[in-house]
């Protein structure tokens, strides 16, 4: 797949990027149940998996993978959370080696509406994007692999340009004509909402860490003259409140701590959002003895 000297994504790009998220719902929906059978009708199941065992085997030669081997997945993932995480994978190199061919595909890999985390549910609804697997996921390493392959779609400078296009200064549904501003400032703020959501509810440290690294990304990515601020408030809300409980549950900083603390200091570079109130906080939470008044 050959790019030209500006680094934009030719047809043929386009073409096969295409064709590899419209096959993301039904993968990340593929559930082998514990029978061993798995919920497609018999007729189409034969051809889904041939499917899915071509792409194992292609994406694992991406990887630099041998064919038998489990280094990414380990033995005790169940073989439909490895399709799902090998998938995930091979997106995230997709994306990373061509970005530009993805910005058509944001619509797809996106969620028009906030998804609900409920840890009861994890695996019994039904997951059509990215934000649906970090939050409806049932297996940890392929949240994992979604919060990763997410934060790889808004990295670098072709990204973030595409996303200083979204605008969403209000929280009410645009209606009658859409324009692509207003498109993409839908699909952000749900992904931003969604993934505080996330931040605040994911038990695997892993997969948390992955989610904060996303949200991040996508939060000092966006213009927020163009996005409303509570968005923002809301993020550093679920940070803090992360970072709190994650000092109480090991009090040595690593791990989810210093994710939270890297994208609160990454959001505080910002100056956007009330910065002193925003440092009192941060100062609270981490030597909450040692702070004095003035």
């Amino acid at each position: 797949m050959a790019q030209d000297g500006k680094g934009n994504a030719s047809e043929e790009q386009q073409q096969v990027c295409h064709l590899f998220v419209k096959q993301l719902p039904g993968i990340l929906s593929y559930r082998i149940a514990e029978n061993g059978r798995s919920e497609m009708p018999e007729n189409e199941t034969l051809q889904f998996e041939y499917n899915l065992k071509r792409l194992e085997s292609d994406s694992r030669k991406v990887c630099g993978m041998d064919s038998d081997s489990d280094v990414e997945c380990g033995q005790s993932v169940p073989p439909d959370a490895k399709i799902r995480i090998v998938y995930l994978t091979c997106l995230q190199i997709l994306v990373k080696y061509s970005p530009k061919a993805f910005h058509p595909e944001w619509k797809y890999l996106l969620s028009t509406e906030m998804i609900t985390r409920d840890s009861h549910s994890l695996g019994e609804l039904p997951v059509l994007t990215l934000v649906h697997a970090i939050a409806r996921e049932p297996h940890a390493k392929a949240r994992h692999a979604a919060a990763a392959s997410l934060s790889t779609l808004f990295e670098g400078p072709a990204q973030r340009a595409y996303l200083n296009i979204a605008e969403s200064l209000n929280e009410n549904k645009v209606r009658g004509f859409v324009s692509l501003s207003q498109s993409m400032g839908t699909l952000v703020a749900c992904s931003i909402e969604t993934m505080s959501q996330c931040v605040t509810h994911e038990n695997d440290k892993p997969s948390c860490c992955a989610i904060i690294r996303g949200l991040t990304t996508i939060l000092s990515g966006v213009s927020w003259k163009r996005m409303n601020l509570r968005l923002l408030d809301r993020s550093i809300s679920a940070l803090c409140d992360r970072l709190e409980r994650s000092l109480k549950d090991k009090p040595e900083i690593g791990g989810v701590s210093q994710a939270c603390i890297h994208a609160l200091a990454v959001l505080f570079g910002l100056k956007i959002s009330d910065s002193q109130s925003l440092m009192d906080e941060i100062q609270y939470i981490l030597f909450p003895e040692g702070v004095t008044s003035k």
